[in-house]
């Protein structure tokens, strides 16, 4: 999701998120219109604030687990999952504010198997059906 690795400083999906709103601000400054370029400066800053991709120092160490992402660990639970694994397993939930960086990163070594698409109804994280409809 994130390349940190080439000192990208923004989440490259926010890219777009970001230079949007720039544009309208350096047209909109350009054309003499201050109260249209003021809101897009403040939608550029908030969407590159959102978007931001702050360098980690990452913990390294065998049997060594740290949390995917920033925010609150709200639910561990161990549960079914009928998807991908098909059964039981550990569920963790963390709820992001907007306060939080929106990047996960992976939380301990390992191969990624498989990767699947699903579109998402944007539930609140805290709603156990999140998991399976988000």
């Amino acid at each position: 999701m994130a390349d940190r690795a080439i000192g990208v400083p923004f989440a490259k999906e926010g890219i777009p998120f970001i230079v949007v709103p720039a544009g309208v601000t350096l047209l909109t400054a350009w054309l003499g219109w201050p109260v249209v370029a003021f809101l897009g400066g403040i939608a550029t800053l908030f969407s590159a604030w959102f978007f931001r991709n702050p360098a980690r120092v990452i913990p390294q160490g065998p049997n060594l687990i740290v949390a995917p992402g920033d925010g609150k660990v709200i639910a561990i639970e161990e549960e079914f999952e009928p998807r991908y694994l098909k059964e039981c397993s550990v569920r963790l939930t963390i709820f992001l504010n907007v306060f939080d960086v929106h990047i996960n990163r992976m939380p301990c070594d390992g191969v990624i198997e498989g990767v699947q698409y699903q579109p998402g109804l944007f539930l609140v994280a805290s709603k156990p059906e999140a998991t399976l409809r988000n």
